[in-house]
């Protein structure tokens, strides 16, 4: 029924003039003539049901025609809360038919433009529904409705008003999946890809700036926009068409009086003209005098009233102010409350630029001296005084003018009354309570103002606490959007609160997902910060019993600092290798800048800058405990003592490129490959020319070495693989000729186990027996990386497929799957990215696994599960692991510095 309002009026129109044609056609009889038949010819009863089929069709077409009518008076298809209409208003059609001609899909936004009071707010709801049952406006509506299929939307805005907000509360209602979005271009950007192929008329009502509407320019290419202002150059700065409502003609304005006072306008005595002309013809004037006229009152008394308040305003405010006879007759109609009652009213400021209120917050401004049923009966004396206005459901709301005679009666926006009026609510909040301010989250009034009465009260200190408080924090996440979150810190200007927030807008997606990362993620970016009440608060972070936490001195995730002051100086490109020390302690990195930077992940700081590279820094390798670390770019090799602040070691300055580099868990043995095929062994302790091993015929591609030095493995790309004993010397073991390149190599820690992987397979090699290596298969091996445990019986690989692999080398070795994508064909698209970097503990329980998504994983390889899981900023681009009391795992990323994580709770 509710589509037949909008598509089927033609067709209900051609039933009736079909119908009619049908009775005129049986009754005119002999004057008729149809396909050279005269109707006089037909006999008495034909014509009679001709009459009757057409009387019949007339009747359906009217009976199904009051549905549309019903529902165009019913305003339905309103997303969201739809616009409360004046129970009592006049008719204002041509003005009505102005603004709706304006209005059209695509076209300009249509600026509503007049002074208070005047009804533009009364106008731009009426758009889409009828008031009264008149043809034109019944066409004028649905016509409207058609224009704009999928609905309209209502939103409510303050000075002030955050246009992400409004962004924000604009999705809710369009149904928008919460994204996250913490600027306008974000915001911009969801919603116009939700808005692309529908046609939705946007109100925006009592607009200060130009910002707001801004943010809704353009949001859909059938999308109408229509707002209403008091401001003229805001439809001048947007490209709105300007529609100027002026003040009630003096018909209109007596008809208004009228309707409020409950006489008809032949009876309204000759004073009632007076009266109209005294509030100027405004329609907010003219309702409240009409309801003191219904109060008793007698149009000389009201005369009287408004002439004694216009005195009270003269003397009071600029004479420039243009509200003068509007704000005299709300002092007037103040004037006709009972002495506590008026000041009642006037403490009702405190809701000012908040929006609507609910019954349930005037109870708590008002107790405890008023019940609750004398609270609602004040609430509907002030509504039938045209006071205030009912919003529906226990919801109030006055007009922006009759807000500023509450202030004004208060002594002004900044005076202790209005100050005490605040307190005085967030008072009787707190003694209706039961447990902190995060429980008030859940109030439907409380729970988005509670930031904004605490500062108008003077609570500064509170309001601080409460922005700094985390369950308070994760409350308003649950029951609210991001957006107005965000708002609330609008009002705290401390280092604290500004740091908090901009960590909330940098982890938007994480905390909408789950409001209860909100403590991981803020201590993931605040950790180190350097200023010292930001680091002690995030030292007083209740971190979970289970789960990863962040640890060290650098943030495990984009810093709050690093868009306005990055405090730690890191590579001005990508990271290209990360190296982080068995015990995690120490990290090292390479980048594009050709530059290596050593990072003390106990204490943080800034990381020392070893300089001397002249290319990109392709490899890094570091010792066990950290003192020892190696480097490598196209043409040189170098050695870097981290103990001592001195330069480092070069240990090769070559035409052909070094590949790869390696170095044993003691530093004291470091091994390279280059492109020339050749192999170098270093003596770090006792330096000298190194060991010049051959027997590649190509590029070498990977090579490892065994914790104690004595063991290497390489492998090159023509696909063969060797074994060096780096204490007795000689020819090298050739363990297999694979047909393609070797992309991967490593040895247990004990020399006794070696693996190497190419396009297709891994091969597993027992070095203390010799003989075949078993050959196990599992897809593509192209950027697998392996990771094996010190005794050589458990591996682990991760690929560019997304495969998570566990491997006993021991037993049967088959694979068994940990992660990976649901679908191999289609693995692009299964949320499987492809894996970057894996690390396993010595006693092999534990595994690590980071991907180019920024995720981690912590594999139990006992139990064979997922055991906790990360989410960073920048692919993972190396990790180690660290078991002890609890578990240490140590990561590097592709920006920025690296971190470390703890584990507890895991077994």
């Amino acid at each position: 029924m509710r589509r037949r309002g909008e598509r089927s009026a033609l067709a209900d129109a051609a039933l009736v003039i079909f119908g009619v044609t049908l009775i005129l056609t049986g009754a005119l009889g002999p004057h008729v003539t149809i396909a050279d038949t005269q109707i006089e010819s037909w006999s008495w009863w034909v014509r009679g049901l001709v009459v009757a089929a057409g009387v019949l069709l007339v009747g359906w077409a009217v009976w199904l025609g009051r549905a549309p009518v019903l529902e165009l008076r019913s305003g339905q298809r309103v997303l969201g809360a739809a616009p409360r209409m004046p129970a009592r208003l006049v008719a204002r059609p041509d003005k009505m038919q102005q603004i709706a001609r304006q209005v059209r899909p695509g076209g300009q936004p249509v600026a509503v433009v007049g002074m208070g009071g005047v009804g533009k707010s009364t106008l731009a709801a009426g758009l889409w529904r009828i008031q009264r049952r008149t043809p034109a406006e019944v066409w004028r509506v649905w016509r409207l409705r058609r224009r704009f299929r999928h609905g309209m939307t209502w939103l409510d805005i303050n000075p002030g008003q955050d246009p992400v907000a409004l962004l924000a509360d604009l999705a809710r209602r369009l149904g928008v999946e919460e994204t996250g979005f913490t600027t306008v271009k974000a915001g911009r950007d969801v919603l116009a890809a939700a808005l692309r192929r529908r046609r939705v008329l946007m109100v925006v009502d009592n607009v200060w700036e130009p910002a707001p509407v801004q943010a809704l320019l353009g949001l859909g290419p059938r999308c109408g926009l229509v707002f209403t202002t008091r401001e003229k150059h805001i439809a001048t700065t947007v490209g709105a068409i300007s529609v100027e409502v002026d003040a009630l003609s003096e018909k209109q304005a007596l008809g208004l009086l009228s309707l409020w006072s409950g006489r008809r306008v032949s009876q309204l005595p000759a004073e009632a003209r007076q009266v109209c002309a005294r509030v100027g013809n405004l329609a907010l004037g003219v309702a409240m005098a009409g309801a003191m006229l219904a109060q008793g009152r007698s149009p000389a008394d009201v005369l009287a009233l408004l002439e004694k308040g216009l005195e009270r305003v003269r003397a009071d405010l600029d004479p420039e102010y243009p509200y003068r006879s509007l704000l005299a007759s709300i002092d007037a109609s103040i004037t006709g409350l009972p002495e506590k009652d008026q000041d009642r009213y006037a403490q009702l400021a405190v809701f000012a630029g908040r929006g609507p209120f609910s019954r349930a917050a005037a109870e708590r401004l008002w107790g405890p001296k008023l019940s609750p049923p004398e609270v609602g009966e004040l609430l509907a004396d002030l509504v039938s005084r045209s006071l205030l206005t009912s919003a529906g459901d226990g919801w109030y709301s006055a007009h922006d003018l009759q807000y500023e005679a509450m202030i004004f009666r208060l002594g002004g926006k900044d005076s202790k009354e209005l100050a005490a009026a605040h307190a005085h609510l967030v008072e009787q909040y707190r003694q209706a309570g039961t447990g902190t301010w995060a429980d008030s989250a859940a109030d439907s009034y409380l729970g988005s103002r509670l930031v904004g009465h605490l500062h108008a009260a003077g609570y500064v200190e509170e309001l601080r606490t409460v922005l700094a408080d985390v369950a308070w924090i994760r409350a308003r996440l649950t029951h609210d959007r991001l957006g107005g979150l965000l708002a609330d810190y609008g009002y705290a200007d401390d280092v604290l609160s500004q740091e908090i927030v901009r960590a909330l807008r940098l982890s938007a997606d994480a905390i909408i997902a789950d409001p209860e990362r909100v403590s991981l993620q803020l201590a993931s970016r605040l950790l180190g910060h350097p200023d010292t009440v930001v680091a002690d608060w995030v030292r007083t972070l209740d971190r979970p019993s289970q789960g990863l936490w962040p640890i060290g001195a650098y943030p495990a995730l984009t810093p709050t600092t690093e868009p306005l002051l990055q405090t730690l100086t890191v590579h001005a490109g990508p990271v290209w290798a990360v190296a982080i020390s068995a015990d995690g302690t120490t990290a090292i990195s390479g980048g594009a800048d050709g530059s290596v930077r050593v990072w003390d992940l106990r204490r943080g700081g800034e990381p020392r800058v070893l300089t001397g590279h002249s290319f990109p820094v392709l490899a890094v390798a570091i010792s066990a405990n950290g003192a020892t670390a190696i480097s490598n770019d196209y043409r040189s090799v170098r050695v870097w003592d981290l103990s001592k602040d001195s330069k480092p070691r070069i240990l090769a300055r070559r035409t052909r490129r070094v590949t790869t580099v390696a170095i044993s868990a003691d530093g004291t043995t470091a091994f390279s490959g280059s492109e020339n095929g050749s192999v170098q062994v270093w003596d770090l302790c006792r330096g000298g020319e190194p060991r010049v091993l051959s027997g590649h015929t190509g590029w070498v591609s990977a090579v490892a070495i065994s914790a104690d030095g004595t063991t290497a493995i390489s492998g090159d790309r023509g696909g063969s693989v060797r074994v060096w004993d780096l204490c007795r010397g000689g020819e090298p073991r050739v363990l297999s000729e694979h047909t393609v390149e070797v992309w991967e190599t490593a040895i247990s820690a004990d020399g006794t186990t070696a693996i190497s992987i190419n396009d297709g397979s891994m091969q597993v090699w027992d070095l203390r027996k010799g003989g075949e290596p078993r050959v196990l298969y599992r897809g593509s091996g192209w950027g697998t990386r392996v990771a094996i445990s010190a005794d050589g019986t458990t591996a682990i690989t991760g690929d560019t497929e997304g495969y998570v692999l566990l491997w006993d080398l021991c037993g049967d070795g088959e694979s068994r799957v940990l992660d990976g994508p649901l679908d191999p064909v289609l693995n692009w698209l299964e949320n499987a990215a492809p894996v970057r970097a894996v690390a396993i503990s010595a006693d092999g329980t534990t595994a690590i696994s980071g991907r180019v998504d920024g995720s981690v994983q912590v594999w139990d390889l006992v139990e064979e599960r997922c055991i906790a899981s990360w989410i960073g900023d920048y692919p993972i681009t190396g990790c180690s692991v660290l078991r002890g009391p609890s578990l240490k795992i140590g990561l590097g990323q592709s920006h920025g510095a690296p971190y470390m994580l703890e584990l507890r709770g895991a077994d």
